[in-house]
């Protein structure tokens, strides 16, 4: 079980020299817009059912597949890829959300999209 921990931080332009994200080819020869958990290194809480998390130059929102506890207050979240290295868009994980005072809860997600770029610099 590979398991990535990251805790909620703003320093996203330290992260700007990281690899870009890799892409798989897809049933169709399209490539899949995917990142690697490990090189996740920040997050952004976005609503009560989603998070914004950063890797290299890129955001992905995730989204809660039912009910996912403490989701907008989480001060860490570990993403757990399931067995693989790299989750694409449509993919589904485990989010580890630990909040100010609470043990980690775990919910399943879903990575929903990548951010375009415009939105990724307005963050």
């Amino acid at each position: 079980m590979r398991v990535a921990i990251i805790t909620a931080s703003f320093l996203t332009l330290a992260a700007s020299a990281c690899a870009p994200t890799p892409g798989l080819e897809g049933a169709e020869g399209q490539t899949r817009q995917c990142f690697f958990s490990s090189q996740v290194h920040s997050f952004s809480g976005q609503d009560r059912e989603s998070i914004i998390v950063h890797s290299g130059r890129a955001a992905y929102e995730l989204t809660a597949v039912g009910f996912c506890s403490d989701i907008d207050w989480a001060h860490q979240v570990g993403i757990d890829t399931l067995g693989g290295s790299s989750l694409c868009v449509g993919d589904q994980a485990d989010l580890i959300v630990r909040s100010a005072g609470g043990r980690p809860d775990r919910c399943r997600v879903r990575v929903a999209r990548a951010l375009t770029e415009a939105e990724v610099e307005a963050l």
